[in-house]
């Protein structure tokens, strides 16, 4: 069984699974919505909400996430690649996480045993990746940050589970933020500051990579930060502002407008876009509720989520696929195709929390979501299961 070609490499297993989940979270949602739209609800145990920022943060994200560090932390570190008794376990512990995890849509006393099965797997990759690191060559500042994301990704996955539990407002609120501030965003933002720069400067002639150490501290501080004082219940401008300062100076230096020209380039500049969107607008709707006032809903937290991480996903995943596929990565025009839809899908998400017609709005933007990732998973799925067209192993 593990001889078949699809347990040959991590970003396999790994990015399978993630579409699979992909799929579930958008095809829930979509769900839920359309049924709001005819004034009905679905009998959900538990909060639909609370299921559906569970799917989205942990439940999806995840996968993709392992999949990539387990392919490219080892080449950061001139380490070899793993080998299936280091990734299968983690894959493993995962799968069945989230076969248990998604069961408690139906039964919910499940969510919490899924959640801590998914959490110990990520972990486990954690110790995997925490080797090769430590024995590999070169620095290794940005695979111990993102090491450290990993953590407060699987504490946030067990709040999740426990808050579902024990139907905790605040445990949930909690797993959300660690969710956004000390998780995703940080690990997003530290393999952009790693992969972006050196991307441009071997695509691009005449330019240089742009990573100073000082900036990525600097903003993981300020992602942190915010993450404290809304846990604390203080106000978080403080925070927001640097950071949207920060992203801007990223997005012109890591060379947006000369990048546009390249597709696969395209798809991670714009994919930052959205995160300087959203720290922007993160910052005025905390700097206007200093004066008492509320604005802007739930925009600065789909600008991330849907903006930012689904367009990175998308991106990067789109170059891994065909990358280790043995295909050649500039001639991928459905990727792009793909990623345009999304791009739609997100502005109608943001046009909905000002809408008169929210409701409909929003369901739309779901709905093209799922279609572009419905596209997506036509095309490059199959690649996960069938050998590479090269002849190559992995």
């Amino acid at each position: 069984m593990w001889s078949h070609v699809f347990f040959s490499a991590p970003h396999r297993v790994f990015f399978a699974g993630g579409l699979i989940q992909v799929l579930l979270a958008l095809g829930f949602w979509c769900l839920e919505l359309a049924v709001r739209l005819g004034g009905a609800s679905l009998p959900w145990s538990l909060p639909a909400t609370w299921l559906h920022g569970g799917m989205m943060l942990y439940g999806l994200f995840t996968w993709f996430i392992l999949g990539f560090l387990t392919t490219a932390l080892p080449k950061w570190m001139n380490h070899g690649p793993l080998v299936q008794a280091e990734y299968l376990p983690p894959f493993l512990l995962l799968a069945l996480g989230a076969l248990v995890w998604d069961l408690g849509l139906l039964w919910p006393r499940l969510i919490l045993p899924g959640t801590l099965l998914s959490a110990l797997g990520l972990l486990l990759a954690a110790g995997v990746l925490l080797r090769v690191t430590l024995r590999g060559e070169g620095g290794r500042e940005h695979a111990l940050l993102v090491l450290v994301t990993l953590v407060a990704g699987a504490i946030g996955l067990v709040l999740h589970g426990l808050a579902v539990q024990g139907l905790d407002v605040r445990l949930q609120a909690a797993a959300v933020v660690l969710g956004v501030w000390c998780f995703l965003l940080p690990l997003f933002f530290i393999v952009l500051h790693r992969m972006l720069p050196f991307f441009v400067a071997s695509t691009l002639p005449g330019t240089q990579a742009w990573r100073p150490l000082a900036l990525l501290y600097l903003m993981l501080a300020c992602l942190l930060g915010h993450g404290l004082l809304q846990l604390a219940g203080w106000n978080t401008a403080a925070a927001d502002l640097p950071a949207f300062l920060v992203a801007c100076v990223c997005l012109v230096r890591w060379g947006f407008r000369r990048s546009l020209g390249v597709p696969m380039l395209a798809m991670l500049h714009w994919g930052w876009a959205w995160a300087c969107l959203a720290l922007g607008l993160q910052a005025m709707q905390s700097l206007l509720q200093l004066g008492g006032m509320s604005w802007g809903g739930l925009a600065p937290l789909h600008a991330l989520g849907l903006g930012f991480f689904l367009s990175v996903l998308m991106g990067m995943g789109t170059r891994v696929t065909r990358g280790h596929s043995g295909r050649p990565i500039a001639e991928d025009a459905w990727g792009w195709r793909c990623f345009l839809v999304l791009q739609g899908a997100v502005v109608l998400r943001l046009l909905g929390e000002f809408l008169p017609l929210g409701g409909l709005v929003n369901f739309l933007a779901v709905l093209v979501a799922s279609t572009a990732f419905l596209l997506w998973a036509a095309i490059h799925g199959p690649m996960y299961y069938r050998a590479r067209p090269d002849g190559q192993p992995g």
